[in-house]
């Protein structure tokens, strides 16, 4: 069991878990969830877009059965669910592509259904400078949830703060300066978005490679579990598809599984604080 008992304490490890974005392919982080809750005891959890909303529900003690759960609703399926009359070709003539309540609705059963239990993070892109902002804890609102989750053009950005915030992974996929901000001195991350779209993907790389700026201040021991070969194409990303939802969560579970090896030190579990 990866843990830190006494993380208070000076000179105690910290682990973080670190969620990337990935739209419906967060359903993959459920997957490795189920195999990594029996491993790790994360100190933090920190998240980005779907991953945030994971995370949520992990920080607040649900089990790897209840997050898995969420993703096999097909109720799922509504929460990225095209505006009557959207096209893609009139992109820029809307306020949003998505039925904007849905995901509203949605942020707001995963903030009812959890509390966080150890201290939680999530990753927003503030509006109009795209700076990456971390939000923790108590200030986080059903808002947050919303705006970490609001792809650009796809959904309005949130305002918080009399600030506009839209998709937390806009510029980093995958929180890792989050997680050395709040302390993390050690770090497993899972990094579900993998798109099979090589434009798509390069323009996306390139976006965040002149915004994102340097690398991180400092480096901690990180273990990463991602998919070897792209989990689908943007439909894939987007649209609920149970058989897609099955196959991620199945891979997710392998990937992690081969990743256990990594953490090389164990220490006896303690008692579970999981809850349905």
């Amino acid at each position: 069991m990866l843990n830190s008992p006494g993380c208070d304490s000076p000179g105690r490890e910290r682990v973080a878990l670190v969620l990337s974005a990935g739209g419906m392919f967060g359903a993959y982080q459920a997957g490795a969830w189920h195999v990594l809750e029996k491993a790790v005891r994360p100190d933090i959890v920190v998240g980005a877009s779907a991953g945030a909303l994971n995370g949520w529900a992990i920080a607040g003690g649900k089990s790897a059965e209840a997050v898995a759960a969420h993703w096999r609703d097909p109720a799922t399926r509504e929460i990225l669910r095209f505006r009557p009359g959207a096209r893609w070709w009139n992109l820029w003539h809307l306020p949003a592509m998505f039925e904007v309540q849905a995901l509203r609705d949605h942020a707001a059963r995963v903030f009812a259904e959890s509390s966080p239990v150890i201290d939680y993070g999530l990753a927003l892109t503030r509006l109009p400078d795209y700076k990456v902002c971390l939000f923790r804890g108590p200030e986080i609102t059903v808002e947050h949830l919303y705006g970490t989750a609001a792809i650009p053009a796809c959904f309005p950005p949130a305002r918080i703060g009399g600030r506009r915030y839209t998709d937390g992974g806009l510029i980093e996929k995958l929180p890792i300066r989050g997680a050395l901000e709040m302390g993390a001195t050690r770090i497993v991350a899972v990094d579900c978005l993998k798109l099979d779209a090589p434009v798509v993907r390069a323009g996306m790389n390139a976006w965040r490679a002149l915004r994102r700026g340097g690398a991180p201040a400092r480096e901690v021991p990180t273990t990463l579990i991602e998919p070897a070969a792209p989990l689908g194409n943007l439909k894939a990303a987007i649209f609920w598809e149970r058989d897609n939802i099955e196959r991620w969560m199945e891979q997710g579970a392998r990937d992690a599984e081969c990743a256990i090896a990594a953490l090389d030190f164990a220490r006896p579990e303690p008692a579970s604080t999981h809850r349905q």
